[in-house]
């Protein structure tokens, strides 16, 4: 479809481009942007008009992942897909951000690949559920440890105080029932 001169086919695709909710950047195969839509301004901060014309690397790209980014060039000058990801990305207040990235190549007209897409979802709100279930299980684990030690404690205490099968297993099930 990428293909098609169909003046409504390009109308309707620069349409779902602008209104997507995920940011989707285009940059040619020196790491130069050539497209920001509105998502992308709201997810790192810059304008189309910042973006557009510099380096992807200089704007959102974290120092410490500067290798990805060379790394995803080279899948794309290969004509690869890069399979959806997690990864981080730097807004213009400098905080980063956690987001989803899936990165193709941009052919022309010939089929020549001139740069890639990149669309990025913001997960920062998932990642940030992850860590509370995480935080939630250890929690819960840490309880039930205790709970296993108090019940230990009882059979050792109740086993020592009597010999009778019965009477223990009675005395166990009554504190267990008491907890």
């Amino acid at each position: 479809m990428a293909r098609n001169s169909d003046p409504h086919a390009v109308a309707r695709l620069a349409a779902i481009i602008e209104s997507s909710y995920d940011a989707i950047v285009s940059k040619d195969l020196n790491g130069i942007i050539t497209s920001w839509n509105p998502a992308a301004e709201r997810l790192f901060g810059y304008s189309a008009a910042e973006a557009v014309g510099r380096p992807v690397v200089e704007l959102i790209i974290p120092d410490h992942l500067l290798a990805e980014e060379n790394d995803i060039i080279s899948h794309i000058r290969r004509g690869e897909g890069v399979p959806s990801y997690e990864t981080v990305r730097r807004r213009k207040d400098g905080s980063l951000v956690a987001v989803s990235l899936t990165v193709s190549p941009i052919r022309n007209s010939r089929g020549t690949i001139v740069g890639a897409s990149k669309i990025a979802r913001d997960i920062t709100a998932a990642k940030e559920n992850e860590r509370r279930i995480r935080l939630l299980m250890r929690e819960v684990n840490h309880r039930v440890k205790n709970q296993f030690a108090v019940i230990l404690s009882m059979v050792r205490e109740t086993t020592r105080r009597s010999s009778d099968p019965q009477e223990v297993e009675a005395q166990i099930r009554d504190r267990i029932m008491a907890l």
